[in-house]
């Protein structure tokens, strides 16, 4: 389990990934950091499955384990330029192995949750973004609905979001 002089120091050396990601997509800095620090702290248990993913395996890769199928969810739906759609899963797996790649991939992510709740009807409140948002990160985009249940990831991640705004405002 990470400790958090690990996390500040892990948020802190990714800091500048964070605030231009964010700024790019417009959303929330520290629900960023809160989902980065929540892959953090479980990134151990991943890692050494990390490199599946070159053979094409959806494993999660990176410092946001994003998964290469919603990897190329979020490319194919345009909220990553420069990339291509049919982009092999080997090169797919290179990008996201670069930290601010990797990061830029997980604000799309949340970006395309948002967009998504709020074109079915259903915005997500920022009142409620980290556990609903930080939930669907590692679930899929989900089914909207009118008060949506925070389960225990959304409400870990919920946690971490306070921890992220104390670290990128120190």
């Amino acid at each position: 389990r990470a400790t958090r002089p690990e996390v500040e120091s892990h948020i802190k050396h990714l800091k500048k990934y964070v605030i231009h990601s964010s700024q790019t997509q417009q959303i929330d800095p520290f629900l960023l950091s809160a989902i980065l620090i929540d892959e953090y702290c479980r990134k151990e248990l991943d890692d050494t499955l990390d490199f599946l993913a070159w053979f094409g395996l959806n494993t999660s890769v990176g410092v946001a384990q994003i998964k290469l199928k919603t990897a190329k969810e979020v490319i194919v739906a345009g909220y990553i330029k420069g990339v291509t759609p049919t982009i092999s899963n080997p090169a797919l797996y290179e990008l996201l192995t670069d930290e601010g790649t990797c990061i830029a991939v997980c604000a799309g992510r949340i970006k395309q949750i948002l967009v998504y709740w709020k074109q079915k009807g259903y915005p997500i409140s920022h009142q409620n973004q980290a556990g609903i948002v930080g939930q669907l990160y590692s679930q899929g985009l989900g089914s909207p609905k009118a008060n949506p249940k925070i389960l225990a990831r959304g409400r870990q991640i919920t946690q971490f979001y306070s921890l992220a705004k104390a670290i990128l405002h120190a």
